[in-house]
């Protein structure tokens, strides 16, 4: 049972107030005695009417005692109700209706700002773990997508070494000679001042190729298409490329095998 929802139905408040038939009466008792924390909730509900009926209630004027005491001994007649008492009874009833039916949309007020704040984050959160799911699921495609290039054996897969200026850099091609494509794997190269890039580049018939430029990453890099290669390299030039390369910043080569 869900608790929240049936103390917010109001059904407890009805029950206060005597406007259930006597088959809900009955359901009420039921419930409230199963679940302690429908019992606490009457409680309160009872307590707080009673408080506002104290509230409305009219003072006796100071002389009604007397008037009493004096007609004590008197032969007990019928009188009929005064219009002005009963208007003063009528007044006080309206008053305590005010203030209950005030309380209960105070109450309804509250709970309904409080269940819209939650979820308001319940939504917040669902739409974090949706874009967490989203950014997860591309990073499973990259790398799914890498893993079918790296063990297709229609890429030729060339081992880039460092150079004397570089002994320790190391990349990988892989080279689809069919369709053309290559893609750049980077297993270690220096870090570049900000106006600098790496551009890679294909030797065919012992010239160089521009294949683009790249910064250091982890990923799979896609990079420009060649139809021949006998060798790939990669040179550090100014940030944007350049149309021949600086071969005093040759950091790896690597020919093709065959």
């Amino acid at each position: 049972m869900n608790i929240e929802a049936y103390i917010a139905s109001g059904v407890l408040e009805a029950y206060v107030l005597g406007e259930l038939t006597v088959r809900e009466q009955e359901q009420v008792v039921l419930q409230v005695q199963r679940y302690p924390a429908l019992h606490d909730e009457l409680v309160r509900i009872e307590k707080t009417m009673e408080q506002l009926v104290r509230q409305a209630s009219v003072k006796p004027k100071p002389h009604l005692k007397d008037n009493v005491l004096q007609s004590a001994g008197a032969r007990i007649k019928v009188q009929p109700v005064k219009a002005s008492n009963f208007w003063v009874w009528l007044a006080a009833a309206s008053v305590m209706l005010a203030c209950f039916f005030a309380y209960l949309a105070y109450n309804y007020h509250a709970r309904w700002s409080s269940t819209s704040q939650q979820l308001a984050e319940i939504e917040l959160r669902n739409q974090q773990i949706a874009q967490n799911l989203n950014t997860v699921n591309l990073e499973l495609s990259k790398i799914q997508s890498d893993i079918n290039i790296v063990d297709n054996p229609a890429f030729s897969r060339v081992l880039l070494t460092g150079t004397n200026q570089a002994p320790d850099s190391k990349a990988t091609v892989f080279w689809n000679a069919s369709t053309h494509e290559v893609y750049l794997r980077i297993q270690h190269l220096q870090v570049l001042a900000t106006e600098n890039q790496f551009q890679l580049w294909a030797l065919i018939d012992g010239k160089p190729v521009d294949m683009g430029v790249f910064d250091v990453t982890a990923d799979l890099m896609k990079m420009k298409t060649t139809a021949r290669a006998d060798a790939f390299a990669v040179t550090i030039e100014a940030r944007g490329g350049s149309s021949v390369p600086s071969l005093h910043t040759l950091q790896v080569i690597g020919n093709i095998k065959g």
